[in-house]
């Protein structure tokens, strides 16, 4: 998530206008505006055709490095990921077929037979060590990590709001929170290629091809392999465990330790993200938090 400026929301009128006028033989009957994420707004044409508009100008520049990823996964991915066949030729928006599925919430998830929810492990375990083996030799583009630049904003930010917003005790667990990501960026950790935003939101499960789908590779970084195990702890640890014992890229003793680290972590940066952008309340955003809490 960049913390640049975000640019004003747009009509979805006008970002159909500018649709029309690239795409001219695109069709469609209906449309859904989103405009609940923090970096794209989209429209859904008929519920099969996606389109991201980026809305600030550090995404802005990504959507060209995350098409070209997304072409070079194709033939390796064994999941559903975005193919983008539509793509203006100035890259200031894209779009693809839609992902088929079902979002797959925590609800679903645990709806799900456990024959299911095995099949999703060994899927995106798959999909994470080729993705994690990937160098930067491979692709066009360099990147770099966004970890220490997110962990110094949240950083400042909790020092501006959580104190006067959070109990004392809450605000010292925010706090140890922070300290434990200091000790782990200043280790020399492995650094992979990372999807960087792997969460429920993102995922999608296609119950009748019984296939996973992962959208969204905006936030892809180069960092510790933990990071894309941490906010798989939303469907439970035993399911985190599962994922990794079926995952075979960069292992190490305490991924796991780290990974949730970085979950709890995330618990911190949501809420003092709600304080720059303001896409949720404040009690919807402390739930990562409220859920980690009392296991730190």
């Amino acid at each position: 998530m960049s913390d640049d400026k975000k640019f004003p929301r747009t009509n979805p009128n006008i970002l159909l206008g500018r649709l029309c006028k690239q795409f001219p033989d695109v069709q469609w009957t209906s449309y859904t505006s989103i405009n609940d994420g923090w970096d794209h707004e989209v429209l859904i044409l008929d519920n099969k055709l996606v389109f991201r508009f980026p809305n600030d100008e550090v995404y802005l520049a990504l959507l060209r490095n995350e098409i070209e990823l997304l072409k070079y996964l194709q033939p390796l991915a064994q999941i559903n990921i975005p193919n983008y066949t539509f793509v203006a030729p100035d890259y200031s928006f894209a779009g693809y077929p839609i992902v088929p599925g079902t979002q797959l919430s925590v609800e679903v998830f645990q709806s799900l037979k456990p024959v299911d929810r095995t099949l999703i492990a060994k899927q995106l375990a798959a999909f994470l060590s080729m993705m994690h083996a990937l160098r930067p030799a491979d692709l066009s583009f360099d990147l770099s990590s966004h970890m220490e630049d997110d962990q110094a904003k949240s950083k400042d930010l909790a020092k501006k709001y959580l104190g006067g917003k959070l109990s004392q005790q809450d605000y010292a667990t925010t706090q140890e929170i922070l300290n434990q990501i200091d000790e782990l960026l200043a280790q020399k950790l492995p650094r992979v290629f990372l999807h960087g935003d792997l969460y429920s939101s993102h995922l999608f499960w296609n119950a009748p091809t019984k296939q996973l789908g992962l959208i969204d590779f905006s936030d892809m970084s180069l960092g510790d392999p933990a990071i894309d195990f941490c906010e798989l702890y939303e469907y439970g640890a035993d399911f985190v465990q599962e994922v990794y014992g079926y995952y075979t890229g960069l292992k190490d003793d305490t991924l796991l330790q780290r990974a949730w680290k970085y979950q709890c972590w995330v618990g911190v940066y949501m809420m003092v993200d709600h304080f720059m952008y303001h896409k949720t309340s404040f009690e919807v955003a402390r739930k990562t938090f409220d859920r980690i809490k009392n296991a730190v």
